[in-house]
């Protein structure tokens, strides 16, 4: 499916690797957002910067965060410097 507004682009079912590039993305964007379904373990992804990249979270570390729970606090720092470094860069 696909939801757009002024400022955010929604696209579902996208094979990322396989139907458009990972760095096509990035350069079309100055977020992008990769989610897939949560699963009691962390799904890996194969692609490159999931390991080393500051802001690469799985699903349910990003979910865990946004609805509050505790063990996951951590993760909203993490969140707000990627975002932040991001529109730093892309102001200058």
């Amino acid at each position: 499916g696909e939801s757009q507004n002024s400022s955010i682009n929604f696209y579902g079912n996208v094979d990322v690797g396989k139907q458009i590039p990972l760095s096509k993305l990035q350069s079309l964007y100055d977020v992008v957002i990769l989610a897939y379904g949560c699963q009691a373990a962390d799904k890996r992804l194969n692609i490159p910067g999931e390991d080393t990249l500051e802001g690469v979270l799985s699903a349910r570390e990003f979910v865990a965060w946004y609805n509050g729970h505790p063990e996951f606090q951590h993760i909203g720092p993490i969140v707000e410097r990627c975002l932040w470094k991001k529109k730093s860069n892309t102001t200058n």
